[in-house]
């Protein structure tokens, strides 16, 4: 049986490839505005990203991307469905009226607060604790002088 780390971190990379397949079925319906294609593609390929570093023995850095690429995106949904603009009386930019538009997007958006409230945890215990539950002892310590020559 896995380590619960091994667990949670490999079930929010699984969330992450679910978030990349949501944005991909829902990237044909915004057809008629390709800056609106390419940022779904983006999100897509940012969903995988995370996803395939959460996969191994994943960093604190990679934990704290999650968290704020989760964030953006339930921002940006919000943003999107509430009429993309602060002028009063638009239509949203996203069509909420469809069920399986809003269905969909529900999914994305709940499954983003999911990941971002897990990530934001790991990151903000594993910062408190002083070691790595994946790396720990010797291993973290040579992999902190890689990254900062400096510090000892």
């Amino acid at each position: 049986m896995a380590a619960p780390v091994v667990v949670v971190r490999r079930g929010v990379a699984m969330l992450g490839a679910t978030s990349a397949v949501l944005h991909l079925l829902v990237l044909g319906g915004h057809g008629s505005s390709p800056a609106m294609m390419g940022v779904m593609a983006a999100m897509a390929a940012g969903c995988v990203y995370c996803a395939w570093h959460l996969w191994g023995p994943a960093s604190v850095r990679d934990w704290g991307l999650v968290a704020v690429m989760n964030l953006g995106m339930v921002g940006l949904h919000l943003f999107l469905m509430g009429g993309g603009t602060h002028v009063h009386g638009a239509q949203p930019a996203m069509d909420m009226s469809s069920h399986s538009g809003s269905t969909v997007a529900a999914i994305a958006a709940g499954a983003a607060v999911v990941e971002a409230t897990i990530a934001t945890a790991v990151v903000f215990v594993r910062t408190r604790a002083g070691t790595s539950p994946i790396r720990s002892g010797a291993a973290q310590s040579a992999s902190a002088s890689a990254l900062h020559p400096l510090r000892t």
